[in-house]
């Protein structure tokens, strides 16, 4: 039987809480305070309405789909996981999905997700360096499914006229080619996924594991885009499903750059922006999905709770034996 981490078997540097900024903190409030100037030149009587006289069927449908999302979201770190020799459960790596979820959105000052979803799974036997390396390559596997629309989302930009167009209407190369600067992207794009791979080379000598993340990342992001999809048509805004998909690929980038905290503000300055700007949505419906989108992944996350407290007691126990989860 596999010995069992304890926490002093997990390196300091991973457990080390690290304050955030007062700059990260600043960057918040200004994105937040942004996205509530631009909600009152809008009229918040107009804004109110809009929310008043959305689908709640269809936001209902959203914030249900999104649930679905987050099963598939731990099936992917469950696949990465289990070149473990380590017994794990799919329940196992659904509830430490939930709980670091649940600390992303709530304690964004002591402890983030990934690292809850570290220490939990090194408490329950499986090796502190092999865990350390799925959350890492659990993330690298989400941004390169994500990165796949990113050539629809430089086409949308480059081209604002065609988001009523309802099937893409160029090839991935055929978007790389137009201009030079694109060209130039799209040899980036090549390179990250060619770093990507040399990244996983664990997991390539398991390429059933590493195949089926990638099914579950997919299964995730076709989740995701008709979440917003739902969202779109609650506001009666009906637009092809490759714009959203597009569209929310190039949000997405915005909000890994670890400028706010949990991506508070830039998410919905980017979604509101992108959407009304090159997605041929109006201003008042992308205010409206930014908003339905930041609510539904907080609720999502709420099921976190009643797995996080225990974790956080037991994360440093005085005689080196790990608690029960």
């Amino acid at each position: 039987m596999a010995k069992q981490k304890t926490p002093h078997d997990i390196p300091s540097e991973v457990l080390k809480e690290k304050p955030i900024p007062w700059w990260r903190w600043l960057i918040t409030l200004v994105a937040l305070t942004l996205f509530i100037f631009v909600i009152s030149q809008q009229g918040w009587q107009e804004f109110f309405q809009t929310l008043k006289n959305a689908s709640l069927e269809y936001v209902l449908g959203g914030l249900g789909i999104l649930f679905v999302s987050r099963l598939m979201v731990a099936g992917r770190w469950y696949e990465l996981l289990r070149i473990s020799p380590s017994k794990i459960k799919y329940l196992d790596t659904l509830k430490l999905t939930y709980a670091g979820l649940f600390a992303t959105n709530f304690l964004p000052t002591s402890i983030g997700g990934d690292l809850v979803r570290f220490i939990g799974m090194t408490r329950w036997g499986v090796d502190s360096a092999l865990v350390l390396a799925s959350l890492i390559v659990d993330r690298l596997v989400g941004l390169s499914g994500m990165a796949l629309m990113l050539p629809g989302g430089i086409y949308l930009i480059t081209h604002p006229n065609v988001a009523s167009i309802n099937l893409l209407p160029i090839s991935l190369a055929g978007i790389a080619g137009q201009d030079s600067w694109l060209k130039n992207a799209w040899n980036q794009m090549l390179q990250f996924i060619k770093k990507t791979l040399e990244d996983l080379l664990i997991w390539l000598k398991h390429p059933k594991q590493l195949l089926l993340s990638y099914l579950f990342t997919f299964l995730h992001m076709a989740c995701l885009f008709g979440m917003l999809w739902f969202f779109l048509r609650a506001v009666n805004e009906n637009i092809p499903f490759w714009v959203v998909a597009s569209m929310y690929s190039l949000s997405y980038l915005a909000t890994l750059i670890p400028l706010s905290i949990g991506g508070l503000g830039i998410q919905e300055m980017s979604i509101t922006y992108l959407y009304s700007t090159f997605g041929g949505v109006s201003m008042q419906a992308s205010l409206a999905v930014a908003v339905f989108t930041r609510m539904t992944f907080v609720i999502n996350s709420l099921p976190g709770v009643i797995f996080l407290p225990s974790l956080l007691r037991g994360k440093v126990i005085s005689d080196g034996e790990p608690n029960g989860f």
